[in-house]
């Protein structure tokens, strides 16, 4: 069974993309450096499909540095890429690890949009383990927060992935169902990759429908 994916809940971080290797070196060189945690993220994306454990070094460099300054948020935000890095790698259980860890900051600072992109991936997490109703869980959690805030285009992935799930369980209906939703909320977003991907979703269930 096929279905077409749009998930992306990666918690944002301003990086040095402008910055060459041997600059961010130079500017890692001092700890103290106010640039130094963004220096290491910056590392870390150049190493991600090349040298992933290079990548991971980098990442929890930026980690006991946001740890020491009690930098919570910035701290949230690189668990949740070090969550994503694990997953990638096929380490469902270490990705789950730092994803829960990112969501209990993220909880403690009442910050939503980190809330959302905590338990965004955790979902996706459940979802790569075939954890299924834990993941329908999480994906319904997440759409209620987005209620709240306004988050049209996350709550459009979320239904997209309930949508996901129910055709997984052979659930036809529901999955038809919240594809529908989806689609309607990428309509009035005029995303056409969203919309594409509903589409194609909606045709996925009539084909298993038979």
């Amino acid at each position: 069974m096929k279905y077409n994916i749009l998930i992306l809940f990666l918690s944002s971080f301003t990086v040095l993309y402008s910055q060459n290797t041997d600059s961010l070196r130079n500017i890692i060189k001092f700890e103290n450096s106010q640039q130094y945690t963004k220096a290491c993220i910056t590392l870390s994306e150049t190493y991600t499909y090349t040298k992933p454990d290079s990548s991971e070094y980098w990442l929890n460099k930026a980690l006991i540095k946001t740890k020491n300054d009690k930098d919570f948020k910035s701290q949230a935000q690189i668990q949740i890429r070090l969550g994503i890095l694990n997953n990638d790698r096929g380490n469902i259980r270490n990705a789950k690890h730092f994803f829960n860890q990112a969501l209990e900051i993220a909880e403690t600072l009442k910050d939503t949009s980190l809330i959302i992109s905590s338990k965004g991936n955790l979902g996706n997490s459940y979802l790569n383990l075939g954890e299924y109703d834990k993941a329908i869980k999480i994906y319904t959690e997440i759409i209620e927060l987005t209620e709240i805030n306004n988050n049209t285009r996350v709550s459009a992935i979320a239904y997209g992935a309930l949508g996901n799930l129910y055709l997984i369980k052979n659930e036809y209906k529901k999955a038809l169902k919240y594809y529908n939703i989806s689609k309607k909320k990428f309509i009035s977003l005029n995303n056409s990759e969203g919309i594409a991907i509903s589409f194609m979703n909606i045709a996925t269930v009539y084909t298993n429908m038979g």
